[in-house]
């Protein structure tokens, strides 16, 4: 995918959730945009790639899950070192698109 575009194969998808989230009381626009424009389908396995935008968790590797959509917006680091989750590889990628946020990095 082009770090220059956003990837439109899951456009209705990613707007049912954006919907979903701003209806459960979500009304801030970066975290919308981050997830409007993060696709959370690449951070999934194949088999469930088809529920990434479903406000659900869904199963990794190992016995892991990526946390529902709903706990990444709760979630939003007040600084550039604050932990997402409790490693590093389970950080929300969505927070690299909001402005002012690098990526996470480990406190």
């Amino acid at each position: 995918m082009d770090a220059g575009r956003i990837d439109t194969s899951y456009h209705r998808d990613r707007r049912r959730l954006i919907e979903g989230l701003q209806s459960g009381g979500l009304l801030d626009l970066a975290v919308l945009h981050a997830f409007d424009v993060v696709p959370r389908h690449m951070f999934v396995p194949d088999a469930v790639r088809h529920r990434a935008y479903e406000d659900t968790a869904l199963p990794l590797d190992h016995g892991q899950t990526i946390s529902r959509p709903a706990v990444h917006a709760l979630r939003r680091p007040s600084s550039r070192s604050s932990p997402v989750a409790s490693t590093p590889s389970r950080r929300c990628p969505s927070w690299r698109r909001l402005p002012g946020e690098d990526s996470p990095t480990s406190a």
